[in-house]
């Protein structure tokens, strides 16, 4: 998954900013924001759930050897499966820090495409059976839902000032970097092996 911001390797950019005018309407703006975000946590959770759910069914149906075909970079369906697993990881603990108003630990790893990261990753937990790792990528993102789902409405989008290269470094923008980046794995399967 990529939290914001994206760029390079099979990522793409948000393309979002921020434009503040008088100190009035930004506050004003802000609670706005604050009021959308709250009414739609359950909606980003229910996104990102939807999204892993078609994502690993789809890799499930692949066989064997389709699921080790290389097809994307130097990555098979396999090594896929596998930085999902280290990034539902990494983003639980990157919303224990922004809890905290920390900035995640994994943005000392940033590169272009986080290709370091994701080498890590698929290195730290990609060394079973696909069919096993289906199932644990399907278990760490329970996990990191369930922990997601105790956080208040509030909490998930509030933007503490964190930034990282100008970035807003929000809970609920790593998530919505990791359901992107997981629609954007679905298709690439889509492309390759067909629907």
């Amino acid at each position: 998954m990529v939290p914001w911001p994206r760029g390079g390797g099979d990522t793409v950019g948000d393309g979002r900013t921020a434009v503040s005018s008088t100190a009035g309407a930004a506050t004003s703006a802000r609670r706005d924001a604050e009021a959308r975000g709250a009414a739609t946590k359950r909606g980003v959770l229910r996104a990102s759930v939807e999204t892993r759910r078609q994502l690993l069914g789809r890799i499930a149906k692949l066989t064997a050897p389709e699921r080790r075909r290389i097809y994307l970079g130097t990555w098979s369906a396999h090594e896929v499966v596998a930085h999902l697993i280290g990034w539902d990881y990494a983003n639980e603990r990157a919303a224990a820090s922004l809890l905290r108003s920390r900035l995640p630990e994994f943005y000392a790893h940033h590169d272009r495409g986080w290709q370091k990261f994701n080498r890590l990753l698929v290195k730290r937990f990609g060394g079973e059976p696909t069919g096993r790792l289906i199932k644990k990528a399907a278990a760490s993102h329970r996990r990191l839902m369930s922990v997601l789902d105790g956080v208040s409405e509030r909490a998930f989008s509030l933007d503490r000032g964190i930034r990282f290269r100008g970035f807003k470094v929000t809970i609920r923008r790593l998530i919505e970097g990791e359901t992107e980046d997981e629609r954007r794995h679905l298709q690439q399967l889509f492309d390759e092996f067909g629907r």
